[in-house]
């Protein structure tokens, strides 16, 4: 477990298990360009939501494609540790058997945290 020198604080923007951004990784977003890419690939025909780059940046997690709707995921932390990187406590779950439900899925967990200066 990292030993976080400051917890900071985060506001989900989007979480769900239906993406059209079908690759694993993680995004750090800070520019209203690449946001604006980012959500086109995530959710084509949804509004983008409005950010304040000057203020905040987004950090999204996709877990990929996954062959089933068993799985899920969810960022329940974030915080700096002591070399002043940030990191994303994530937790991944898999509910009941991976192959009961051959329904594709994509979790994803997208926040907005402060600008770290």
């Amino acid at each position: 477990m990292t030993d976080y020198t400051e917890t900071i604080k985060f506001t989900t923007i989007d979480r769900g298990t239906n993406s059209e951004y079908s690759e694993g990784g993680v995004e750090v977003i800070t520019r209203i360009e690449n946001w604006r890419f980012l959500w086109q690939k995530h959710k084509p025909t949804t509004p983008v939501p409005v950010v304040d780059f000057g203020q905040y940046q987004i950090v999204a997690v996709f877990m990929g494609e996954q062959p089933s709707s068993s799985y899920n995921m969810q960022i329940t932390k974030v915080g700096m540790n002591k070399s002043g990187t940030i990191d994303l406590k994530v937790d991944y779950t898999l509910k009941g058997n991976a192959l009961d439900n051959s329904v594709l899925q994509q979790p994803y967990h997208i926040i907005q945290i402060s600008l770290m200066t």
